[in-house]
């Protein structure tokens, strides 16, 4: 008889124990399949994708059930891959007039036998994936490979983008597969309530470190790093300001304005290079109500400072004043931003800057409307023990706003109020997605932008 817990179920069998001589060689013949396809790569001297096929094999080594479903797709980008190599085989050899149907025949082999590899491997990760939170094995996987294929794709038009490759021109596949980990791996971190918000401000600064050491490096004048064209002003309000200046746009406008309509106002929680300095330094105390004149700074300083900044920087172009004294102004901005992140938000708790001096925080808010994203409060659920309300660093729930079920205008989607709730009254949503993928479909679409902006965003 089968032993049962305390409840009178029967427990789940896990992988492990089924693992037998059959699964055993199933699990070789598909590292055989794999080293095939790196052979192949190899042989085509498409170095990345050797190198990327070099990278699965290790997943395939592990155990986790998004690498699983990792390896079982790039499989079945092989049998494609196959079916390409035998379209171009036949009509090289009928040009050069030499039989073809021993070759095509060979190849259709290794292909159908692809598929079966692929069809075994994602069963196995559809086996494993149902012993473990719903929709994790989902959401890791899917942004392991949109990300890849987000910066495979840009390599195409943009050489230059991969770190790494600059210096050694043949490993990109190196740069591009960790990437790909990388986002699979702290997808799962913050599509998890618990930890969602310490693994977002872990990534939001290695983002914030790896943009600013370029800005360093860059400037130290290693050809690899430093590029030519104008150098954009690393702080957030200069994005606005620099072509009220100058006149004319800079790419960084656009590539906000994008991020904004796919994710939101959460470019302020996630993706900016200069927040992640305030969330690590000045919000980990519990968020307490601000006095009065932060109250009135929270509605009125952002606003007023984009008026002054925009109207400051159209006089200065105006009677074309000297780019010493452009720059000495905005070293002065970035300054009192500075002081306000290290000494007043850590005084008065919460990101302060952010959320009463910064201007590009505001038009983002305001942007954000323009996104299907929204902090939904289920006040059936909520009993209104203000737990969100002391974890949100934005100040964008309190008892109004829990009360119309929304938070307020400065909320940044950075979610840590979800895992803060003890009710689970709170959760993220999108009126053109069902709610149950909602949350998975967001953290895959951050994730995919964190890392394509690592990679491409720089200062020089």
């Amino acid at each position: 008889m089968e032993r049962t817990n305390t409840k009178g179920i029967a427990p789940r069998k896990t992988f492990g124990n089924t693992f037998g001589m059959g699964e055993g060689l199933a699990w070789i013949g598909v590292l055989l399949l794999i080293a095939t396809l790196g052979a192949h790569f190899f042989r085509a001297d498409n170095y990345l994708l050797t190198l990327c096929f070099a990278g699965i094999l290790f997943f395939h080594c592990g155990s986790a059930p998004w690498k699983t479903f990792v390896v079982g797709v790039a499989l079945a980008w092989g049998v494609l891959e196959w079916g390409v190599t035998i379209q171009h085989m036949i009509a090289l050899r009928l040009h050069m007039g030499v039989p073809w149907m021993r070759g095509a025949f060979i190849l259709g082999m290794v292909a159908m036998v692809t598929a079966l590899g692929a069809w075994h491997t994602l069963k196995k990760a559809e086996l494993r994936s149902s012993m473990t939170q719903e929709g994790l094995t989902c959401t890791q996987a899917a942004a392991c490979i949109l990300t890849f294929l987000a910066l495979y794709f840009l390599r195409k038009y943009l050489p230059d983008m991969l770190i790494l490759e600059r210096f050694f021109p043949t490993w990109g596949g190196v740069q591009i597969f960790f990437l790909a980990w990388y986002a699979g791996y702290i997808a799962g971190k913050l599509h998890t309530p618990r930890t969602s918000q310490k693994t977002r401000k872990i990534v939001w600064l290695v983002f914030t470190i790896v943009f600013y050491g370029q800005l360093v490096l860059g400037l130290s004048g290693i050809p690899e790093i430093a590029r030519s064209g104008t150098p954009h002003v690393p702080i957030p309000a200069f994005i606005l300001f620099a072509p009220a200046y100058r006149g004319s746009f800079s790419i960084m406008p656009y590539l906000v304005l994008a991020a904004t309509l796919l994710v939101g106002s959460a470019w302020c929680s996630m993706l900016c290079y200069f927040g992640a300095i305030e969330a690590n330094t000045a919000s980990s105390k519990i968020i307490r109500k601000g006095p009065p004149f932060l109250e009135k700074a929270l509605r009125y300083g952002r606003a007023a400072i984009l008026v002054a900044g925009l109207a400051t920087a159209g006089i200065l172009r105006h009677y074309g004043a000297p780019i010493a004294l452009a720059l000495s102004l905005a070293a002065f901005f970035a300054t009192v931003s500075l002081i306000l992140m290290l000494f007043v938000s850590k005084k008065y708790t919460g990101m302060v800057h952010c959320t009463t001096f910064c201007p590009m925080g505001l038009v983002i808010n305001v942007l954000g409307k323009l996104s299907p994203w929204r902090i939904r409060i289920d006040r059936q659920c909520c009993d209104g023990c203000g737990a969100c309300e002391t974890t949100c660093a934005y100040r964008a729930i309190d008892a109004a706003s829990r009360a119309k079920g929304t938070a307020s205008t400065t909320c940044s989607l950075c979610r840590d109020c979800i895992g803060s709730c003890p009710h689970h009254a709170i959760s993220i949503k999108n009126f053109l997605l069902p709610p149950k993928i909602s949350s998975s479909v967001f953290t895959v679409i951050l994730v995919v932008l964190h890392v394509v902006f690592l990679s491409t965003a720089r200062p020089m």
